[in-house]
């Protein structure tokens, strides 16, 4: 068996699809707000999450419908306390993730 044997990992094994989906913010560190920004090919649901280190969900800034194109949203972090956070986004089937820093 080699490196690139498909046969050991089964039907399908062969097809890479590209399921990431590029979302920034900035400023990072940020203070109280931070803004989102990230493109979109299609119109899509979109849905961002927002984590703490725990891994628990403390802010949904979206989850809604939006149209193709570039999009920016600024976020507001309200009472949550300073530390390391980590967001997700899902529009259609690509995801994307970062990391932002809250001072």
């Amino acid at each position: 068996m080699g490196a690139y044997d498909l046969k050991a990992w089964g039907q399908g094994a062969g097809k890479i699809t590209n399921y990431e989906l590029r979302i920034s913010n900035w400023p990072n560190p940020f203070a109280e707000s931070t803004t989102f920004r990230y493109t979109l090919k299609e119109s899509l649901l979109v849905n961002i999450q927002v984590f703490n280190g725990f891994g628990q969900l403390v802010a949904e800034p979206v989850n809604t419908n939006q149209a193709k194109g570039e999009q920016t949203l600024q976020w507001n972090s309200g009472n949550l306390p300073a530390g390391m956070y980590y967001y997700r986004i899902r529009a259609g089937k690509q995801v994307g993730s970062g990391k932002m820093v809250k001072k």
